[in-house]
């Protein structure tokens, strides 16, 4: 089985539930994100809810993903 990619922009309640989420059901899959704290991203990393973190909402590394999830307030 091939393995899934996601990505997510924004990593807060929502988003970190929908990552958490993703690796209990899918642990093999992988899953990119960005969200504007650099302190967020790395405990996310460190933790092992997201695999690889991106620069921007525009990084080339989303185009890796079947799903990109937008997370983030409307505002």
């Amino acid at each position: 089985m091939e393995q899934k990619t996601y990505g997510l922009i924004g990593l807060g309640l929502i988003g970190g539930s929908l990552a958490k989420a993703l690796k209990r059901s899918q642990p093999d899959c992988r899953i990119l994100a960005y969200t504007r704290s650099s302190d967020t991203l790395k405990a996310a990393l460190s933790q092992g809810i997201i695999d690889d973190t991106c620069a921007s909402p525009g990084d080339s590394k989303f185009q890796e993903c079947g799903y990109v999830f937008l997370c983030a307030p409307v505002s």
